[in-house]
């Protein structure tokens, strides 16, 4: 029998909005690649994401991601954020 491929790590990640958290992994080069509508998983990167809804009443909150959602910005020395 032959043994199936593993993954190098995965990571259970709650998400208030499990649509933008798709969006996000997308983005980062993930794909979807199982689960079912209260939680997806996602795989890039030799890795697995495992997102699933966040407990009643819990803030899932980051800062950076919304900036990379929004693409690089151009600073005035040329460089992107």
């Amino acid at each position: 029998m032959p043994i199936p491929e593993t993954v190098g790590a995965f990571a259970i990640v709650p998400s208030n909005d499990l649509s933008t958290a798709i969006l996000f992994w997308k983005r980062l080069g993930f794909v979807r690649t199982g689960g079912d509508d209260r939680y997806i998983i996602v795989t890039g990167w030799g890795c697995e994401v495992h997102l699933t809804p966040g407990p009643d009443g819990m803030l899932v909150r980051i800062g950076w991601p919304s900036r990379l959602m929004s693409g690089p910005r151009e600073h005035a020395g040329g460089n992107h954020e």
